[in-house]
């Protein structure tokens, strides 16, 4: 399998980004990266290694956060990324580039699949209960109910071929369960979902994420990027709370010349919180609805995301998720 990896796109590029990728190349042999970017800057790159399965694909265009997303040049590394998937000259692209470029470079290279109208991103939310998928997480701001609708049915599929949850549970995000609350869009979206084939709740809000509700939550990529990046930074301010508290407390005992016996438990649940919290663990989430797998990264991803995202794109492509989708999907209407 041949992954492209964008090593320029990302807060922390080339170097974090390069970093995962050989990481992912030692880790998977099996697996060929090409590295597209400025080949000076990625073998200047402390900890690079000519490996056998990692080539470097020079370009030196660069799509940064503040640019159009919109680019009809071939030479930026985005562009680059998806035409070797479009040739067939990998299988998979990784970017933790502009999101907007990355859904705009597939739309206008890529055959979207056939019913689906706009892309979603499906990302995972680690709860006490399993990952939630939430869908749309930014890929199409401007939504209409056909939209929620078919980001319903590609949830549903993502869902229970990647977690491996049986007709998964799909609730709408509005706010009130009641069926008559939200917005014009949730307003109208709720009685296409109510009659599809598919298992679907009701409405769900916000709060329902962590509650075993539901598998799926649906909504358009505006509202979704907001909860997404709440519950990041949530997530982020009670570690880091929790952690500042025990480690007060640890002070506490050693200057009063106690110990806490307690202490290393607690850090190990702390720890093992963090590390099921913490997106680096996912990597990454694919475009869904397009002709070609890309896995969009977080903007400030690290070497272990990166490295994570690889092993997405792997899993994605081997479980045939676009064709899956393409095959059931009217089976789902």
């Amino acid at each position: 399998m041949r992954i492209a990896v964008d090593a320029m796109g990302g807060d922390y590029a080339p170097l974090e980004i390069v970093k995962g990728a050989i990481e992912a190349a030692e880790t998977t042999p099996d697996v060929e990266i090409i590295l597209v970017g400025d080949e000076e800057a990625i073998k200047k790159v402390d900890g690079f290694k000519q490996l056998a399965n990692v080539s470097i694909n020079h370009v030196t265009g660069v799509i940064s956060f503040n640019d159009d997303p919109v680019s009809r040049s071939r030479e930026n590394t985005i562009a680059v990324c998806c035409n070797l998937v479009k040739e067939k000259k990998a299988d998979a692209y990784v970017s933790a580039g502009h999101t907007g470029a990355c859904m705009a470079a597939a739309v206008i290279n890529w055959k979207k699949i056939a019913k689906i109208d706009r892309p979603a991103i499906p990302t995972p939310i680690p709860t006490p209960h399993g990952e939630v998928i939430l869908i749309d997480a930014g890929a199409t701001a401007d939504c209409k109910p056909i939209n929620l609708h078919q980001f319903a049915i590609m949830g549903a599929i993502y869902s229970e071929r990647i977690f491996g949850r049986k007709n998964p549970r799909i609730g709408l995000l509005s706010n009130g369960t009641e069926d008559r609350k939200g917005n014009k869009l949730t307003l109208e979206t709720f009685p296409l979902l109510k009659n599809s084939k598919l298992n679907f709740i009701g409405n769900v809000e916000g709060s329902s994420v962590f509650k075993n509700v539901c598998d799926v939550i649906v909504c358009d990529g505006f509202s979704g990027n907001i909860m997404l990046k709440s519950i990041e930074s949530s997530c982020e301010m009670i570690m880091s709370t929790a952690k500042k508290i025990i480690g007060d407390m640890m002070a506490g005992a050693a200057k009063a010349g106690t110990g806490d016996p307690n202490s290393a438990g607690i850090l190990k649940v702390i720890g093992d919180m963090q590390k099921r919290l913490d997106y680096a663990e996912y990597g990454g989430a694919p475009l869904l609805g397009v002709l070609g797998t890309c896995i969009i990264s977080h903007g400030s991803s690290k070497a272990k995301a990166i490295r994570n995202a690889i092993g997405v794109a792997k899993k994605f492509v081997a479980e045939r998720i676009n064709e899956t989708i393409e095959q059931d999907i009217s089976k789902l209407f």
